[in-house]
């Protein structure tokens, strides 16, 4: 039985941060605004971009980022063998509607993945585009996205028409006849975003084309619900970039704010006019088996994962998540649109109990500090203090026991876990770990068979299989491994590796480094 802990709808608060300035002489870097608004300087260029822009960053070229308090800046890393046309000089991208989701799919790691990735190349054509331009005053007009459903519909027209209503969601729920958390869904699934930002978004679009038309500021923020005008500015340069005054008097041309905020359309379906705009799909995909080193906190940020921690087999669906101790093996099964994010890691010496793990189910509220703290985990976009917090007191939420003495057997495992990635061709037994931790071989061996499901020479193979996966992604060649892994040749490596994933570590390393070269159509 899995049990389910619900969590406050109020998420902590993200803070604003400054990064750089930065350097990355072998990567080219994509810096899109999932959420809020970014500064960013680089090449010359300074710009303030809102949600559903992106600031590519060529090899070698210093960059800073500023984000405001609320936002959330994901950063790509794409390794380019030449740098074709628009490529090599710093541009806005614009991110069309319904990207996101894939956005956020491709930013996560996929070296786990058992699948080919298909459209390993659209993030290269995208930034590569026509409408993509180093002007900041470029840009190409879509539709602010409709929802379908027949309530959610229902309200955005509302809405429209008038924007200053001030019915929250329960109320607007109320109104329909269905419950507040049906009608967050739809707008969440049928647009990409939740009610409130949609409803933001809406509104700064009207207020676009009524300062594009001379409109006075304060008479447009009221105009569009906005009790004062500091509220209006604030939303206004959150969404668009820049404050309204500056916007009216033309520093920011409204074409660049269109494909920031979308024109409002009322049409259920937002239209795509080329295909290169169509909204990639997420493949339906499986993961090889893994073993990890560290407590992490898994959570699955879009549709259904059937997740196997060691002898257990999990449901997730979408805002739920749980704790995969360190040094027990997992693998998962995505259905198409899915997509598991790892939020943060513990170190896996950290002691937990032998039982079955909680559930932890976060409402929609709590998807952007989510993504926010996990871009802290794992990239150098993060506060200056409370990193880490959050997942540190969730953690002691569900392990109670973790960090008390004496030290647990989940521990120990965390311990070799780490010990054989450092250095997968340790060779000690069972029964030397066990006299290095002052137990007995019965007794450890029982604890792996429990924990992780797998007796220790196998769980020890699935961890070098990790590293040889880590370390060809990373372009080490494929004849050089088995001495570093533990193999006494190259051809027993070779056959365990593809006994494994069904294909030789030769041909995994290719098809790994092929989303990350500029497809041959653009040389």
């Amino acid at each position: 039985m899995i049990h389910t802990t619900h969590r406050s709808t109020e998420a902590p608060s993200i803070l604003a941060m400054r990064v750089g300035p930065l350097v990355e002489e072998q990567h080219a870097v994509l810096l899109w605004v999932h959420t809020g608004s970014a500064s960013f300087d680089a090449g010359g260029l300074h710009v303030v971009l809102g949600e559903g822009c992106a600031l590519w960053v060529p090899p070698g070229v210093e960059h800073r980022t500023g984000t405001e308090a609320g936002s959330v800046v994901f950063p790509f890393l794409l390794r380019l063998d030449a740098l074709p046309g628009v490529l090599g000089v710093v541009h806005i991208v614009h991110v069309p509607p319904g990207w996101g989701d894939w956005l956020v799919h491709r930013w996560d790691d996929n070296s786990y993945t058992s699948d080919a990735l298909p459209d390993a190349d659209l993030l290269l054509r995208l930034v590569a585009h026509p409408n993509a331009s180093a002007s900041p005053k470029a840009g190409y007009p879509d539709a602010l996205p409709m929802p379908r459903s027949r309530e959610a519909l229902a309200v955005a027209r509302t809405l429209l028409d008038d924007p200053t209503i001030t019915h929250d969601l329960a109320r607007f729920a109320a109104r329909e006849r269905v419950s507040a958390k049906t009608l967050q869904r739809q707008f969440h699934r049928e647009t990409g975003t939740t009610f409130a930002l949609w409803r933001r978004r809406a509104r700064i679009g009207l207020a676009v084309r009524r300062l594009s038309q001379g409109h006075p500021v304060a008479p447009t923020g009221r105009e569009i619900g906005y009790r004062t005008t500091a509220g209006f500015s604030r939303a206004f340069r959150r969404v668009v970039g820049v404050p309204p005054r500056e916007f009216r008097s033309g520093v920011a041309h409204a074409d660049a704010v269109h494909a920031r905020v979308g024109s409002v359309s009322t049409s259920p379906t937002p239209r795509h006019d080329a295909p290169a705009r169509r909204v990639p799909r997420i493949p339906a995909r499986t993961f090889w088996g893994t073993v990890g080193d560290r407590h992490e906190l898994m959570w699955v940020f879009r549709g259904t994962v059937v997740l196997r921690i060691g002898r257990e087999r999990r449901t997730l669906r979408r805002g739920q998540a749980l704790w995969v101790s360190a040094g027990v093996a997992h693998d998962a099964e995505f259905e198409a649109g899915a997509v598991m994010l790892t939020v943060g890691r513990l170190p896996g010496h950290l002691p937990v109990e032998n039982r079955m793990v909680d559930v932890v189910e976060f409402p929609d509220e709590y998807e952007s500090f989510l993504l926010h703290t996990m871009l802290a985990e794992f990239s150098l976009f993060r506060p200056d203090r409370g990193r880490g917090a959050f997942v540190r007191e969730l953690f002691h939420r569900t392990f109670p026991v973790a960090g008390r003495e004496p030290r647990e057997l989940g521990g120990v495992i965390g311990d070799i876990a780490a010990t054989l990635r450092r250095d997968p061709s340790d060779a000690r037994s069972l029964a030397a770990w066990a006299d290095r931790f002052g137990t007995s071989a019965t007794e450890l061996g029982a604890a792996f068979v429990s924990r992780t499901g797998e007796s220790f020479p196998r769980w020890r193979a699935r961890i070098r299989m990790d590293v040889a996966r880590e370390r060809l992604q990373h372009g080490r060649a494929p004849g050089t491994l088995h001495t570093e892994l533990g193999y006494s040749s190259q051809a027993v490596f070779t056959r365990a590796f593809t006994a494994a994933h069904g294909i030789s570590p030769g041909a995994y390393q290719r098809r790994e480094s092929r989303w990350l070269e500029v497809p041959a159509s653009e040389h």
